[in-house]
Protein backbone atom coordinates (compact mmCIF):
# COMPACT_ATOMS: atom_id res chain seq x y z
CA UNK A 1 0.00 0.00 0.00
CA UNK A 2 2.94 2.51 0.97
CA UNK A 3 3.95 1.93 -3.17
CA UNK A 4 0.49 2.46 -4.63
CA UNK A 5 0.47 6.12 -2.19
CA UNK A 6 3.69 6.61 -3.63
CA UNK A 7 2.92 6.02 -7.11
CA UNK A 8 -0.21 8.02 -7.09
CA UNK A 9 1.43 10.84 -6.03
CA UNK A 10 3.83 10.50 -8.43
CA UNK A 11 1.36 10.13 -11.19
CA UNK A 12 -0.96 13.01 -10.06
CA UNK A 13 1.86 15.45 -9.76
CA UNK A 14 2.85 15.05 -13.02
CA UNK A 15 -0.55 14.87 -15.12
CA UNK A 16 -1.08 18.55 -12.77
CA UNK A 17 -5.05 18.42 -12.35
CA UNK A 18 -6.93 21.03 -11.66
CA UNK A 19 -9.52 18.83 -9.70
CA UNK A 20 -9.31 14.95 -8.39
CA UNK A 21 -12.71 13.16 -7.45
CA UNK A 22 -12.17 10.30 -5.20
CA UNK A 23 -14.68 7.68 -3.46
CA UNK A 24 -14.93 5.01 -1.24
CA UNK A 25 -12.28 3.54 1.05
CA UNK A 26 -9.44 3.50 -1.14
CA UNK A 27 -10.06 7.41 -2.61
CA UNK A 28 -10.33 8.21 1.31
CA UNK A 29 -7.34 6.83 2.34
CA UNK A 30 -5.44 8.30 -1.13
CA UNK A 31 -6.76 11.59 0.02
CA UNK A 32 -5.66 10.82 3.60
CA UNK A 33 -1.92 10.17 2.28
CA UNK A 34 -1.42 12.61 -0.59
CA UNK A 35 1.63 14.72 -1.02
CA UNK A 36 0.35 17.26 -3.67
CA UNK A 37 -1.12 20.46 -3.99
CA UNK A 38 -4.07 20.02 -6.06
CA UNK A 39 -7.66 20.61 -5.49
CA UNK A 40 -9.29 17.50 -4.10
CA UNK A 41 -13.30 16.23 -4.19
CA UNK A 42 -14.07 13.11 -1.97
CA UNK A 43 -17.60 12.45 -3.81
CA UNK A 44 -19.49 10.50 -1.10
CA UNK A 45 -21.58 7.94 -2.99
CA UNK A 46 -22.04 5.62 -0.01
CA UNK A 47 -22.96 7.09 3.17
CA UNK A 48 -20.35 7.51 5.98
CA UNK A 49 -22.08 4.65 8.12
CA UNK A 50 -22.79 2.57 5.41
CA UNK A 51 -18.75 2.82 4.57
CA UNK A 52 -15.81 0.26 5.07
CA UNK A 53 -12.38 1.80 6.80
CA UNK A 54 -14.35 4.53 8.33
CA UNK A 55 -11.22 4.86 10.36
CA UNK A 56 -9.69 7.04 7.23
CA UNK A 57 -12.65 9.16 6.99
CA UNK A 58 -11.50 12.07 9.62
CA UNK A 59 -8.12 12.18 8.25
CA UNK A 60 -9.33 12.77 4.86
CA UNK A 61 -12.26 15.08 5.68
CA UNK A 62 -9.56 17.70 7.32
CA UNK A 63 -7.72 17.20 4.27
CA UNK A 64 -9.59 16.97 1.30
CA UNK A 65 -10.91 20.49 -0.25
CA UNK A 66 -14.61 19.51 -0.84
CA UNK A 67 -16.90 16.74 -0.27
CA UNK A 68 -20.02 16.19 -1.93
CA UNK A 69 -22.78 13.91 -0.16
CA UNK A 70 -26.15 12.44 -2.35
CA UNK A 71 -28.25 13.73 0.58
CA UNK A 72 -28.24 15.86 3.27
CA UNK A 73 -28.55 13.48 5.82
CA UNK A 74 -25.19 12.09 4.88
CA UNK A 75 -23.82 15.50 4.65
CA UNK A 76 -24.37 15.59 8.75
CA UNK A 77 -22.00 12.92 8.84
CA UNK A 78 -19.05 15.57 8.01
CA UNK A 79 -18.91 18.22 10.82
CA UNK A 80 -15.00 19.09 10.40
CA UNK A 81 -15.28 19.41 6.37
CA UNK A 82 -14.18 22.70 4.92
CA UNK A 83 -16.88 22.48 2.41
CA UNK A 84 -20.19 20.21 1.80
CA UNK A 85 -21.94 19.80 -1.14
CA UNK A 86 -24.99 17.78 -1.77
CA UNK A 87 -26.00 16.65 -5.46
CA UNK A 88 -27.82 13.47 -6.26
CA UNK A 89 -27.17 10.87 -8.97
CA UNK A 90 -29.19 11.44 -11.78
CA UNK A 91 -31.69 9.05 -13.86
CA UNK A 92 -31.78 8.20 -17.57
CA UNK A 93 -35.59 6.91 -17.00
CA UNK A 94 -37.70 8.93 -18.90
CA UNK A 95 -41.65 8.16 -18.95
CA UNK A 96 -44.41 9.67 -21.09
CA UNK A 97 -46.78 7.72 -19.80
CA UNK A 98 -48.84 7.40 -16.42
CA UNK A 99 -49.72 4.20 -14.64
CA UNK A 100 -53.16 2.94 -14.37
CA UNK A 101 -54.24 4.42 -10.95
CA UNK A 102 -57.07 2.64 -11.05
CA UNK A 103 -55.43 -0.76 -10.99
CA UNK A 104 -55.11 -2.81 -7.68
CA UNK A 105 -51.91 -3.52 -7.82
CA UNK A 106 -48.60 -2.11 -4.86
CA UNK A 107 -45.20 -2.72 -6.76
CA UNK A 108 -41.82 -3.44 -5.07
CA UNK A 109 -38.93 -3.21 -7.36
CA UNK A 110 -35.33 -3.90 -5.63
CA UNK A 111 -33.20 -6.71 -4.51
CA UNK A 112 -34.46 -8.90 -1.99
CA UNK A 113 -31.78 -8.47 0.17
CA UNK A 114 -31.44 -7.69 4.27
CA UNK A 115 -30.44 -4.23 3.21
CA UNK A 116 -34.00 -3.83 1.62
CA UNK A 117 -35.77 -5.84 3.88
CA UNK A 118 -38.50 -7.65 2.08
CA UNK A 119 -39.79 -9.86 5.15
CA UNK A 120 -40.81 -6.91 6.53
CA UNK A 121 -42.96 -5.97 3.93
CA UNK A 122 -44.64 -9.00 3.28
CA UNK A 123 -45.82 -8.56 7.38
CA UNK A 124 -47.02 -5.39 6.74
CA UNK A 125 -48.98 -6.59 3.30
CA UNK A 126 -50.72 -9.47 5.47
CA UNK A 127 -51.91 -7.07 7.29
CA UNK A 128 -52.79 -4.69 4.38
CA UNK A 129 -54.52 -7.86 2.62
CA UNK A 130 -57.16 -8.37 5.35
CA UNK A 131 -57.87 -4.91 4.85
CA UNK A 132 -58.42 -4.82 1.12
CA UNK A 133 -57.99 -8.66 0.00
CA UNK A 134 -58.63 -7.56 -4.11
CA UNK A 135 -55.40 -6.09 -4.02
CA UNK A 136 -51.66 -7.53 -5.16
CA UNK A 137 -48.47 -6.89 -4.29
CA UNK A 138 -45.93 -7.48 -7.19
CA UNK A 139 -42.61 -8.41 -6.60
CA UNK A 140 -40.04 -7.18 -9.05
CA UNK A 141 -36.51 -8.63 -8.37
CA UNK A 142 -34.24 -11.40 -6.86
CA UNK A 143 -31.86 -12.00 -4.38
CA UNK A 144 -30.16 -13.74 -1.17
CA UNK A 145 -33.12 -13.81 0.33
CA UNK A 146 -35.50 -15.33 -2.54
CA UNK A 147 -35.57 -18.47 -0.56
CA UNK A 148 -37.14 -16.60 2.38
CA UNK A 149 -38.88 -14.35 0.69
CA UNK A 150 -40.82 -17.31 -1.06
CA UNK A 151 -41.11 -19.05 2.56
CA UNK A 152 -42.85 -16.36 4.42
CA UNK A 153 -45.23 -15.86 1.18
CA UNK A 154 -46.46 -19.28 1.90
CA UNK A 155 -46.44 -19.10 5.81
CA UNK A 156 -48.78 -16.11 5.87
CA UNK A 157 -51.27 -17.27 3.34
CA UNK A 158 -50.66 -14.80 0.72
CA UNK A 159 -49.97 -16.97 -2.78
CA UNK A 160 -52.83 -15.39 -4.12
CA UNK A 161 -52.04 -11.90 -3.43
CA UNK A 162 -48.20 -11.66 -3.87
CA UNK A 163 -46.56 -12.48 -6.98
CA UNK A 164 -42.59 -13.33 -6.99
CA UNK A 165 -42.09 -11.71 -11.31
CA UNK A 166 -38.06 -11.81 -10.87
CA UNK A 167 -35.44 -9.64 -12.56
CA UNK A 168 -37.31 -7.32 -15.33
CA UNK A 169 -34.79 -5.81 -18.05
CA UNK A 170 -37.87 -3.27 -18.74
CA UNK A 171 -37.93 -1.31 -15.74
CA UNK A 172 -40.40 1.50 -17.25
CA UNK A 173 -43.02 -1.23 -17.78
CA UNK A 174 -42.58 -2.51 -13.84
CA UNK A 175 -43.35 0.92 -12.90
CA UNK A 176 -46.57 1.59 -15.05
CA UNK A 177 -47.70 -1.82 -13.45
CA UNK A 178 -48.96 -0.75 -10.58
CA UNK A 179 -50.16 2.38 -8.82
CA UNK A 180 -48.43 2.43 -5.65
CA UNK A 181 -44.80 1.82 -4.95
CA UNK A 182 -43.85 0.21 -1.43
CA UNK A 183 -40.14 0.25 0.12
CA UNK A 184 -39.14 -1.06 3.77
CA UNK A 185 -35.52 -0.78 3.70
CA UNK A 186 -33.59 -0.82 6.51
CA UNK A 187 -30.77 1.52 4.44
CA UNK A 188 -30.03 3.69 1.70
CA UNK A 189 -27.30 5.59 -0.40
CA UNK A 190 -29.72 7.29 -2.68
CA UNK A 191 -32.71 4.84 -3.54
CA UNK A 192 -32.99 5.09 -7.27
CA UNK A 193 -36.28 2.75 -7.31
CA UNK A 194 -37.99 6.15 -5.30
CA UNK A 195 -36.57 8.65 -8.14
CA UNK A 196 -37.21 6.75 -11.08
CA UNK A 197 -41.31 6.05 -9.18
CA UNK A 198 -41.29 10.04 -9.65
CA UNK A 199 -40.20 9.83 -13.03
CA UNK A 200 -42.70 7.48 -13.60
CA UNK A 201 -45.39 9.78 -11.99
CA UNK A 202 -46.07 7.23 -9.35
CA UNK A 203 -47.48 7.77 -5.21
CA UNK A 204 -44.67 6.16 -2.97
CA UNK A 205 -45.04 4.90 0.90
CA UNK A 206 -41.41 4.49 2.15
CA UNK A 207 -39.78 3.98 5.38
CA UNK A 208 -37.85 6.73 6.38
CA UNK A 209 -34.42 4.93 6.69
CA UNK A 210 -31.07 6.13 6.11
CA UNK A 211 -30.62 7.89 3.74
CA UNK A 212 -32.24 9.56 1.19
CA UNK A 213 -36.00 8.91 1.61
CA UNK A 214 -36.13 11.85 3.65
CA UNK A 215 -34.52 13.90 0.82
CA UNK A 216 -37.00 12.17 -2.13
CA UNK A 217 -40.30 12.40 -0.54
CA UNK A 218 -42.22 15.22 0.00
CA UNK A 219 -44.65 13.85 3.35
CA UNK A 220 -48.38 14.35 2.36
CA UNK A 221 -47.77 15.58 -1.21
CA UNK A 222 -45.64 13.26 -3.40
CA UNK A 223 -46.23 10.12 -1.14
CA UNK A 224 -46.18 9.18 2.71
CA UNK A 225 -42.89 9.26 4.48
CA UNK A 226 -43.22 6.53 7.70
CA UNK A 227 -41.12 6.83 10.79
CA UNK A 228 -38.65 3.85 10.70
CA UNK A 229 -40.63 1.53 13.20
CA UNK A 230 -44.24 2.59 12.86
CA UNK A 231 -45.85 -0.23 11.24
CA UNK A 232 -49.14 1.12 12.02
CA UNK A 233 -48.70 4.16 10.23
CA UNK A 234 -47.11 2.36 7.30
CA UNK A 235 -50.46 0.42 6.67
CA UNK A 236 -52.49 3.38 7.22
CA UNK A 237 -50.75 5.24 4.69
CA UNK A 238 -51.06 2.73 2.01
CA UNK A 239 -54.61 2.25 3.22
CA UNK A 240 -55.41 5.85 2.17
CA UNK A 241 -54.26 5.22 -0.81
CA UNK A 242 -56.03 2.38 -1.97
CA UNK A 243 -59.29 3.87 -0.63
CA UNK A 244 -58.29 6.97 -3.17
CA UNK A 245 -57.39 6.85 -6.52
CA UNK A 246 -57.76 10.32 -7.09
CA UNK A 247 -55.09 10.89 -3.85
CA UNK A 248 -53.19 8.17 -5.93
CA UNK A 249 -53.22 10.18 -8.85
CA UNK A 250 -52.50 13.75 -7.59
CA UNK A 251 -49.52 11.89 -5.92
CA UNK A 252 -48.63 10.88 -8.24
CA UNK A 253 -48.93 14.08 -10.64
CA UNK A 254 -46.57 16.26 -7.36
CA UNK A 255 -44.10 13.61 -7.78
CA UNK A 256 -43.84 13.87 -11.78
CA UNK A 257 -43.39 17.27 -11.09
CA UNK A 258 -40.79 16.69 -8.51
CA UNK A 259 -38.90 14.36 -10.73
CA UNK A 260 -37.36 17.29 -12.46
CA UNK A 261 -34.44 17.76 -9.90
CA UNK A 262 -32.82 14.39 -10.74
CA UNK A 263 -33.20 14.35 -14.46
CA UNK A 264 -29.38 14.11 -16.26
CA UNK A 265 -29.29 17.64 -17.53
CA UNK A 266 -30.06 19.02 -14.18
CA UNK A 267 -27.42 16.96 -12.28
CA UNK A 268 -24.91 17.62 -14.75
CA UNK A 269 -25.54 21.48 -14.75
CA UNK A 270 -24.84 21.37 -10.82
CA UNK A 271 -21.60 19.49 -10.71
CA UNK A 272 -20.45 21.93 -13.56
CA UNK A 273 -21.65 24.65 -11.88
CA UNK A 274 -19.60 23.33 -8.30
CA UNK A 275 -16.46 22.96 -10.24
CA UNK A 276 -16.74 26.48 -12.18
CA UNK A 277 -17.59 28.30 -8.51
CA UNK A 278 -14.18 26.18 -7.07
CA UNK A 279 -11.93 27.62 -10.48
CA UNK A 280 -10.26 30.45 -8.67
CA UNK A 281 -9.45 28.59 -5.80
CA UNK A 282 -8.20 25.74 -8.07
CA UNK A 283 -6.00 28.07 -9.60
CA UNK A 284 -4.42 29.73 -6.47
CA UNK A 285 -3.51 26.21 -5.23
CA UNK A 286 -1.96 24.86 -8.46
Amino acid sequence: MPRVIRAFNRTVRHIAPDITIHFRAMGAMLIAFSSWKGYSIFEAHLARSHSNHRWLYPLMERKTDAIVCLTHADAQNYPHARHIEVIPNFTTLSVAHKPDYSSHTCIFLGRLCPEKNPLRLLRLWYRIHQLHPDWQLHIHGTGPLEHEVKNEILQLGLTESVHMLGHTSDVQQAYLSGSILLLTSNAEGLPMVLIEAQESALPVVSIDCPYGPSDIIQNGKNGYLIPFTDDEAFISAVDNLINSPALREQMGHNAKLQSTKYNKATIIRRWKDFFSSNENTTRRRI
